[in-house]
C-alpha cells in the first residue's frame, strides 16, 4: 500500500483565535499565558471551585505553575530538541540506544501504531524529510529522495527500553503528537483539582474540562486570524479541537514525489487530544479524500470542519447533523460517514 509523509510548512499548527466563551464576564475567570520554546500555552479556568466556593488568586496562580510544570515535563520527554528527551538521544545515535525512559518507550511505541494505522500519513519517523523543507524552501528532488531514504518507521526497531536505527541519518520528529500530550497532560491535572471548568489551548489545539453551572456547551470560536474575523464555531462540553492553518502544504509521496494539497485549513475534534492534531494535520495535508477514508476507519474517532482554497466549507456527517460546528457563512456540504 502506497505510504505517504506529511508535511504542513510554514506555521505549524497555528492558532489565533479559540476562544471558550460564556456569558459570564472575565471576573469570573483565571487567564494566564505563557510563551517559550514549547509554544504558547494558555489557560482559562473558572475561579469556581467544585465545592460551590470561589477559589483565591493565588490558589489559581499555584494551579497554573503546577500546570505549566506538567508541559515542561512532557515537553523534556519527547522534544527532539531537549538534550533529555529520547528523540533527542536517538536522533543524535548512529545506532544503538540503551536504557531509554520506559515513559518515552510507551509513547514512541504509540505514535508508530497511529503511523501504521494511517498508513503513514502521519509519519514520526519523518524528521529528514522535515528538517529538509524547514531549511530549503524549494528543495529539489534529487534533495527530496535522498531525505525520503532515510524517512519511515521501519528505519527503527524498538525493543523494551531500546531502540535501534538501521539507519545513522534517520531522524524522528513527533511534532503534533507532541503538542497533543502537552495539552492532554494538563487537562488531565487540571481535572484533579478544584477548578470547576476551563479551557486550555497550545499550538493550535484547544480543549474543555468540567461542566459550566448553566449547562450547556463551550463554545470554541474558529478564525484563520485575518481580518475576516470568526468564521464559525465548535459547540463542545468535552474533548479537544485541533486546528491547522498555513500559508501552504505539501505530501510528499513515496512513489509520485510532490503534490499540493487542496484543503486550506482543517479543525478536527475528538475526544482524544492525539487524533485531533494528527487528523488535523492530514486534513491539511491531504486533502479531503484522506480524512474520509480515516473518518470510515474504526481506529478513529472524531469530526472535522474543512475549508478548501476557495473557502468552502465540508463537515462531516455527526458535526452536521449534531450541529458540532457551525459555520457563519455559506452551507456547508457534507461529507458521508
Amino acid at each position: 500500500m502506497k505510504r505517504l509523509i506529511s508535511l504542513i510548512l510554514s506555521a505549524i499548527l497555528c492558532i489565533t483565535c479559540f476562544c471558550a466563551c460564556s456569558d459570564k464576564g472575565d471576573s469570573e475567570y483565571f487567564t494566564h499565558t505563557q510563551r517559550d520554546e514549547k509554544g504558547r500555552l494558555s489557560l482559562h479556568l473558572s475561579r469556581a471551585a467544585k465545592d460551590g466556593s470561589t477559589l483565591e488568586e493565588e490558589a489559581l496562580k499555584d494551579i497554573y505553575a503546577s500546570a505549566c510544570k506538567k508541559a515542561d515535563a512532557v515537553y523534556a520527554l519527547l522534544s527532539k530538541n531537549e538534550k533529555s528527551s529520547g528523540t533527542y538521544e536517538i536522533n543524535a545515535s548512529e545506532g544503538l540506544v540503551l536504557d531509554l525512559n520506559k515513559e518515552f518507550i510507551e509513547e514512541l511505541v504509540r505514535a508508530f501504531e497511529l503511523s501504521e494505522l494511517t498508513d503513514g500519513l502521519y509519519q514520526p519517523a519523518g524528521g529528514s524529510l522535515i528538517t529538509l523543507f524547514a531549511e530549503n524552501e524549494l528543495p529539489d528532488d534529487a534533495m527530496i529522495n535522498e531525505a525520503l531514504a532515510h524517512s519511515g518507521t521501519d528505519k527503527f526497531e524498538i525493543n523494551e527500553s531500546t531502540v535501534k536505527k538501521s539507519d545513522s541519518k534517520a531522524l524522528l520528529d513527533l511534532y503534533c503528537y507532541q503538542d497533543a500530550r502537552i495539552i492532554e497532560t494538563v487537562i488531565e491535572y487540571l481535572k484533579e483539582t478544584q477548578v470547576a471548568y476551563g479551557s486550555v489551548t497550545f499550538n493550535g489545539i484547544a480543549g474543555v474540562f468540567g461542566e459550566k453551572p448553566e449547562g450547556g456547551a463551550f463554545k470554541i470560536d474558529i478564525s484563520d486570524g485575518t481580518d475576516a474575523g470568526i468564521e464559525g464555531a465548535f459547540n463542545i462540553t468535552d474533548g479537544y479541537i485541533a486546528y491547522t492553518s498555513a500559508d501552504f502544504g505539501t505530501s510528499v509521496d513515496f512513489s509520485d514525489g510532490i503534490r499540493y494539497n487542496s484543503v486550506s485549513r482543517a479543525a478536527v475534534y475528538s475526544s482524544d487530544a492525539v487524533c485531533a492534531a494528527i487528523m488535523a494535520n492530514i486534513a491539511y495535508s491531504c486533502g479531503n479524500a484522506a480524512v474520509k477514508t480515516l473518518y470510515e476507519n474504526e481506529s478513529f474517532s472524531f469530526e472535522a470542519a474543512l475549508w478548501d482554497n476557495d473557502g468552502k466549507i465540508t463537515l462531516t456527517e455527526k458535526a452536521e447533523k449534531a450541529s458540532l460546528y457551525t459555520p457563519e457563512t455559506t452551507a456547508p456540504e457534507k461529507v458521508d460517514g
